[in-house]
Order: structure tokens, then C-alpha cells, then sequence
């Protein structure tokens, strides 16, 4: 697990944070696209810092 995983990871996590606050009113339809893009980014590094199985 490198500073670099673990500072990309976390501003992912930052972000996908930030974009589920937004459902409802502020909800935009390209949300969805980035959301699928970052839950995808986060499993990636999950594996490569051997976070989940």
C-alpha cells in the first residue's frame, strides 16, 4: 500500500461521498456515469492495497 493508493482512495471515497449527498434535488443525470466510474476506481485499488478478497 503506497501514499499515492491510499490519498487516490481517499479522495474517491471523498468524492463519492459528496455525490450521494446530491441524490434528490440536486441530483444531475451524469452523476450516475462518474459514480459507476469511481465505485469501479475504488474496487481496483481495494485489490491492489489487498482489501477485500
Amino acid at each position: 500500500m503506497t501514499i499515492n493508493q491510499v490519498a487516490r482512495y481517499t479522495a474517491l471515497v471523498k468524492r463519492r461521498s459528496e455525490l450521494l449527498l446530491c441524490s434528490g434535488i440536486s441530483w444531475k443525470p451524469e452523476y450516475e456515469k462518474e459514480l459507476q466510474s469511481i465505485d469501479t476506481e475504488i474496487m481496483e485499488l481495494r485489490r491492489e492495497m489487498k482489501m477485500c478478497d
